[in-house]
C-alpha cells in the first residue's frame, strides 16, 4: 500500500526521456488495463476530493469549537473554493519563484494575488506550540481534548 505519495504519483508522467511508456503511473495503468492518462486524471481527482474532505472537516471543527461561526466558515469556504485552479498550491514566496522560473505566467500570478486580496476578514485561531507539521498548522491553541481530531487551518490546503 502507498501512503503519502500522490505528489511522486502525480509528479510521474509515465513516460520516459523518449516518451515510452515508463515509471509507476504506466506499470499501474498496464496492470489495470487503463490509459495512464485515465489513471492520472483519477489520482488528481481523489486528491482534490480528499483536499476539499479535509478542508470542510476543519472548518466545521472550527465551528463546532467556538473558533468561527458558521457565517465566517462559510465565507471562508467561498474563498478557498474561488482559488484559481491553474495555479499550483504554494504559498506567497514559492508563487514568486514559479514566476521567475518562468513556470507560470504574469496572468497566473496576477490572479492569485487578486485571489489572496479577496480573502475575508475572519479571525483564524493562531497556531500553538505544536508547530508545522508537513508544512500545515494542525492544532490551535486552546484544543481541549488533545486525543480527539485535531483542528486544521483550512487556509493551508
Amino acid at each position: 500500500m502507498v501512503v503519502g505519495s500522490a505528489g511522486v504519483v502525480l509528479a510521474d508522467d509515465g513516460q520516459n526521456s523518449q516518451g515510452k511508456p515508463d515509471g509507476l503511473l504506466a506499470r499501474v495503468a498496464q496492470i489495470l488495463n487503463i490509459d495512464v492518462q485515465k489513471l492520472k486524471d483519477a489520482f488528481a481527482q481523489a486528491l482534490t476530493e480528499m483536499r476539499t474532505e479535509r478542508q470542510n472537516t476543519g472548518l466545521q471543527n472550527l465551528v463546532n469549537n467556538g473558533k468561527l461561526t458558521q457565517d465566517q466558515a462559510d465565507q471562508l469556504k467561498a474563498w478557498l473554493d474561488s482559488r484559481p485552479a491553474d495555479v499550483p498550491r504554494v504559498g506567497p514566496r514559492g508563487l514568486d519563484a514559479l514566476l521567475e522560473n518562468g513556470k507560470i505566467t504574469q496572468e497566473q500570478y496576477d490572479a492569485y494575488q487578486t485571489w489572496l486580496k479577496a480573502k475575508p476578514d475572519v479571525p483564524l485561531p493562531q497556531p500553538n506550540a505544536a508547530g508545522p507539521r508537513g508544512g500545515r498548522w494542525h492544532r490551535f491553541q486552546g484544543t481541549e481534548n488533545q486525543g480527539t481530531q485535531p483542528e486544521v487551518n483550512p487556509t493551508t490546503y
